[in-house]
């Protein structure tokens, strides 16, 4: 018997016109993103750049843990609480989001800034500092996005992100070039969190603005306990997630190697990993449409987004490695003559990007079908891995082995993710 439509279901459309304008955006923001590393490389020098690019990672893996996996989850319950009307929830989620979000970015931006001027003195500067002062904003624009997401304003929240974040820094960087002037790594870092200061008001107060009077009337309903053990579950597996491609540069920073080679890998890194810009953008998109189909049971659809998500994304990646191989030299040397050298490195992250980005749905649908802790498990064996094959590998081949480390590591999760959540799909239990 067929299904009638209810107040219990959602129409969940092909999704090719928000996917086609999503790519737009996306690869706008590749290229302004792209451009904002190219024009921090210019101005600031290899050296300069090394350390810029450290802090910058280290910015991303805080934001990670103080965004408590708030954002990610709102992906899997908005949509539920939205088709179920259960406002009062709505509402205390968003409430619960800013609340928790401010607490954890400021404790630890205040850890931070302490840690550093112990180490440092309390009148020194250093880029991982100007890093803490953004980090509360940054978080708040991270989750901001989120959320907008999870209300089905996908492409209003990939033209922040893709757009006006990378596209304000840039102005800024880019107005320095033309006056002839070079930054020094803290600046760099205080240009590149401008940004999402801009990015946590604008989503916020669109946020605030589509949210109709009957919610506002609501009585907001906290379920605190719940929310803060199911995003626990996110939070941890995000950081692990980030820290898998965090963590090569900032292990790279500690290790007995050439900083020239860091500066290499950061470039590196920025190129390659731009085709994760197209599966995050998309994935945001679907990932609120897989939460619904999840729970109303209805495996037909979801393997059919599944594989209409994989042939969009699997002939992005196509096109994305072939101008890596076939233009790579050339695009690195934007950043500077001497990083050519980067070009094997550029390769084999672009490599394990691309893997990355074809599955990266996998991982999404397990947390979606409670298999968290599964996803936690993985991820931290394979950071633990990660962290051993680049020590093992970056004192000896420098940035092109620590990007073999990262194309072996991120391909074997991401491939044990897309069998396990096969399976489950394809030949879910009885």
């Amino acid at each position: 018997m067929a299904n009638s439509p209810t107040d219990r279901t959602v129409e969940i459309d092909d999704g090719l016109l928000r996917a086609n304008i999503l790519l737009v955006l996306t690869v706008v923001g590749s290229v302004l993103g792209f451009a904002t590393s190219v024009f921090a490389a210019r101005l600031l020098g290899t050296d300069e750049f090394e350390d810029y690019a450290v802090a910058v990672a280290t910015l991303g893996l805080l934001t990670t843990i103080s965004e408590a996996g708030v954002g990610k989850y709102a992906m899997k319950v908005l949509p539920r609480y939205r088709l179920k009307k259960r406002w009062g929830r709505l509402l205390g989620y968003y409430r619960y989001s800013a609340v928790s979000v401010l607490l954890i970015s400021v404790a630890l931006a205040a850890v931070m800034l302490i840690g550093q001027w112990r180490k440092d003195g309390p009148f020194t500067s250093h880029p991982a500092a100007i890093a803490a002062l953004f980090l509360p904003l940054t978080a708040l624009s991270g989750v901001g996005i989120d959320l907008l997401m999870a209300n089905r304003m996908s492409v209003f929240g990939s033209l922040v992100s893709r757009f006006l974040i990378p596209g304000s820094s840039l102005a800024v960087l880019f107005y320095f070039w033309t006056r002839g002037e070079t930054l020094n790594s803290m600046q760099g870092v205080a240009i590149y969190g401008l940004g999402s200061v801009l990015g946590a008001i604008l989503c916020w107060g669109v946020l605030i603005g589509i949210t109709d009077s009957t919610i506002r009337q609501s009585k907001p309903v906290y379920r605190t306990g719940v929310w803060m053990s199911q995003g626990f579950y996110f939070a941890v597996s995000g950081f692990l997630g980030a820290s898998l491609f965090r963590l090569p540069i900032i292990a790279m920073e500690m290790l007995p190697i050439a900083e020239t080679q860091v500066a290499y890998f950061a470039a590196a890194s920025e190129i390659g990993l731009q085709v994760l810009l197209l599966s995050k953008s998309t994935d945001k998109l679907y990932q609120p449409q897989m939460s619904v189909l999840v729970h109303q049971r209805d495996i037909d659809r979801a393997r059919q987004l599944s594989w209409k998500r994989h042939l969009f994304i699997g002939s992005l990646c196509a096109i994305f490695m072939t101008v890596v191989i076939v233009f790579g030299r050339w695009i690195l040397r934007l950043y500077g003559d001497a990083y050519v050298a980067g070009y094997p490195a550029l390769c084999l992250v672009s490599a394990g990007g691309c893997v990355t980005a074809y599955w990266s749905l996998a991982p999404a649908y397990l947390r979606f079908v409670n298999f968290n802790r599964f996803v936690i498990a993985c991820e931290a064996v394979a950071a633990i891995a990660l962290l051993g094959l680049t020590a093992v590998l970056a004192p000896v081949a420098g940035a092109t082995g620590t990007a073999a480390a990262f194309l072996v590591v991120i391909s074997a999760l991401t491939i044990f993710f897309a069998i396990t959540a096969s399976r489950h799909l394809y030949h879910p239990a009885k």
